[in-house]
């Protein structure tokens, strides 16, 4: 949410840095492990959301929905 010390490429911010967070960056919370892992929030090896991977991508279909509609 605030500038890095280095671009991308690796090369120093020639152009300085804003004092402040980008005004339009907004922080979004509480949608999910996976979302949360997705941004580094968590890590992937957590078990809580490798359970809730297991959930998602396994086959059955009946739990996958009614963990979606919960």
């Amino acid at each position: 949410m605030v500038t890095p010390p280095k671009t991308p490429s690796r090369l120093a911010n020639k152009y300085g840095k804003i004092p402040f967070a980008f005004p339009a960056a907004t922080q979004l919370t509480g949608l999910g492990l996976i979302s949360d892992a997705l941004v580094g929030r968590i890590r992937w090896d957590n078990l809580a959301i490798i359970d809730e991977v297991e959930i998602i991508l396994g086959d059955d279909q009946d739990v996958r929905t009614k963990y979606i509609d919960e």
